[in-house]
């Protein structure tokens, strides 16, 4: 029989992770970075350290040679879904690499409509036993 969720893991795009930093002197994770490509776009998965074992989550279109992710450009290519479940895909992979470092992870979506999105479908995406340590806003 197929499953809901086996289905949903094949729309998910390849992740490669390309920047992991640490506090040298404190040997502490500071951020996780983490690439894939949709329809001819990169876009960035960062995972950040805003406290030690606390993480914020920001994805978007990659920086090229700009300072910042671009996290409020919509697709426009009805690729959302895939997107979002290859977000979640890499949320699972952060939590299976530095469970050990995690205490929590913040999700906060950049207006109301993405805010509703999270919270309805990344539930269903990311492992149950993440759940717990996730805050979806």
């Amino acid at each position: 029989m197929i499953k809901l969720i086996d289905i949903l893991k094949e729309i998910a795009y390849p992740l490669k992770k390309v920047e992991e930093q640490y506090d040298e002197l404190e040997d502490e994770l500071l951020s996780v970075t983490y690439k894939f490509s949709s329809k001819g776009e990169d876009y960035d998965v960062e995972f950040y350290s805003d406290a030690v074992g606390s993480f914020e989550l920001a994805f978007g279109l990659s920086k090229n040679f700009t300072a910042a992710l671009d996290t409020d450009q919509m697709t426009g290519e009805g690729d959302a879904a895939n997107i979002l479940q290859t977000v979640c895909e890499a949320v699972n992979k952060f939590f299976e690499e530095y469970d050990d470092q995690i205490e929590e992870l913040e999700i906060v979506g950049t207006d109301e409509k993405r805010k509703r999105v999270y919270k309805a479908y990344m539930p269903k995406y990311i492992r149950p036993e993440y759940m717990d340590r996730i805050a979806i806003k």
